[in-house]
């Protein structure tokens, strides 16, 4: 789950999900992870954060509907 957005201080970073290069000062999406006991950070472009926040906002309207 994204946990942050913040504006790329560089352009060295790829986004994880479509592997476009993530250009400097253009928003970008953090997940932060662990991995074999290490801390991660997952970047993710403008467009591909945006709808992984659509995704899980339309996965909460639907467990709050079935709490309801």
């Amino acid at each position: 789950m994204i946990g942050e957005i913040e504006k790329a201080p560089s352009g060295r970073s790829k986004c994880t999900k479509c592997k476009k290069i993530i250009v400097i000062d253009s928003l970008r999406g953090i997940e932060h992870g662990v991995s074999f006991g290490h801390p991660i950070k997952n970047y993710f472009c403008s467009e591909c954060t945006k709808l992984i926040l659509e995704k899980q906002l339309q996965k909460n309207k639907e467990m709050l509907d079935q709490l309801s």
